[in-house]
């Protein structure tokens, strides 16, 4: 059949042909060369402003393949401060975006006739805002239920350096058990201990971790008695064994002669051998950031213990 063709059909029947190898070998190298690449968005507004990636222009409100890793990002534009940055490129962070300060009133100008580009990369920001937010949500979900405000007692977090949150809680005397038992009313299944949590303005009135003292035949209530003396005398002490030797001690008395509130802290000791190891300073409540070694259950069953 190919002979009976004319040779302009023939002739476009082998350019037809070496059109489509040349672009099945064209897609093959783009393929090869986007392996263990990432497609990454570069958005610096304004859009006309000229973006490096460690020294090499890659173009503006584009598309590019990059290999995971750090960046550091100059954009540049007359009229307007130099914008830097560095960006960590991976599977979780495909966006590079900024906005560019003007410098002088002709940097003003470009900015009020660009201002569909900053509106767009403020999109960004809030999308990836929002992204991170419901990210740490579920990874940390008492903070579906944070900050909660009472007239008497409020509860917030605030976020530590390492990026995990801290739970705040902010109460008079008279109301601090209302709030502790308010962080586990939220949600039964979420454990509190897991969590750093500070009373606000509230000292701790003892004073560091015992070392090991010989039993002598003396419960939990008694080693307690006996270790802070005349400190404790007036404290109701009430004791709640586990497996593992630990027992969970809640101390609690009234403030004052006719106060109706208490002051109640709480701590966690092991029997080893014929000694006890007081593992936690008193305190209102506790959790693995002051109890590294304790499963989260047994400190969640002593800060829900009321005497």
């Amino acid at each position: 059949m190919f002979r009976n063709l004319t040779k302009p059909a023939k002739i476009g029947i082998i350019g037809s042909v070496v059109a489509i190898v040349a672009i099945i070998v064209y897609s093959v190298v783009i393929m090869i060369s986007r392996i263990g690449k990432i497609e990454v968005s570069i958005n610096v507004a304004p859009f006309s402003s000229v973006v490096k990636l460690n020294g090499e222009n890659y173009g503006n409100n584009t598309k590019v393949y990059l290999e995971p890793g750090m960046y550091e990002v100059v954009a540049e534009l007359e009229h307007f401060k130099t914008f830097t940055k560095e960006f960590v490129i991976s599977e979780e962070s495909k966006q590079i975006y900024g906005m560019m300060d003007y410098a002088d009133d002709e940097g003003e100008k470009i900015y009020n006739q660009h201002l569909k580009d900053y509106l767009y990369v403020e999109g960004i920001y809030g999308a990836l805002e929002d992204a991170a937010g419901e990210k740490l949500h579920t990874k940390y979900p008492i903070l579906d239920y944070l900050p909660y405000n009472k007239a008497v007692f409020s509860l917030s977090y605030s976020m530590q350096e390492d990026g995990t949150p801290q739970i705040n809680i902010k109460a008079e005397q008279v109301y601090l058990e209302s709030a502790i038992e308010k962080l586990y009313d939220f949600n039964n299944e979420i454990s509190i201990a897991d969590y750093k949590v500070v009373v606000n303005d509230f000292g701790e009135e003892f004073d560091g971790v015992s070392s090991d003292v010989a039993n002598e035949g003396l419960s939990a209530e008694e080693f307690i008695r006996k270790k802070y003396g005349e400190t404790i005398a007036e404290y109701s002490i009430k004791t709640k064994n586990f497996e593992g030797s630990y027992v969970g001690v809640v101390m609690s008395t009234t403030a004052l002669e006719g106060e109706p509130y208490e002051y109640v802290y709480r701590t966690i000791l092991k029997k080893e051998g014929s000694s006890w190891k007081m593992l936690a300073t008193p305190y209102p409540i506790l959790s693995r950031y002051n109890v590294p070694d304790v499963d989260s259950s047994v400190l969640d069953e002593i800060n829900k213990t009321r005497n």
